[in-house]
């Protein structure tokens, strides 16, 4: 017998049929019906919660005293590594970004330094135009009026 059935069998007993419109006790064999459903989801819950509960003791081990202790050095060991762990990185990365910054700025002088070297060079040959030109887009690059 199928939980569908059983739920229809117990709201509907043979020869009740459909309540609805019945008369005068109908509010009282709407509670009947609905404390059958709820007997019916309370009984499902605590079978659920009582095979939970057996797979649960499954993986509960008594220890002895000296063995927690020894679990409680351990936790207190990966506890200071981490820690440690954790302030080498800090310090890494600190190291990582001044590089990071000192190349940046290295980069950023280099590009300075080629574009005085251009516009410099241009002036030199005669070429104005091409410096106004290079002017405008570095501008435009910039957002610069």
């Amino acid at each position: 017998m199928h939980f569908k059935d059983a739920i229809t069998l117990i709201l509907f007993p043979a020869g009740e049929g459909n309540m609805v419109g019945k008369g005068e006790g109908e509010g009282k064999k709407m509670i009947v019906k609905l404390d059958r459903i709820g007997c019916i989801l309370l009984s499902a819950g605590q079978d659920d919660f009582h095979g939970e509960a057996l797979d649960t003791l499954k993986y509960v081990i008594f220890l002895p005293s000296d063995v927690k202790d020894d679990i409680d050095c351990l936790n207190g060991d990966l506890t200071s590594a981490a820690d440690n762990l954790k302030e080498e990185t800090n310090e890494n990365s600190g190291k990582i970004r001044r590089v990071f910054n000192a190349v940046r700025s290295a980069l950023i002088t280099v590009a300075v330094v080629m574009l005085l070297i251009s516009i410099l060079g241009l002036s030199i040959l005669g070429h104005q135009h091409s410096i106004h030109i290079v002017i405008k887009e570095l501008k435009k690059a910039l957002n610069i009026r």
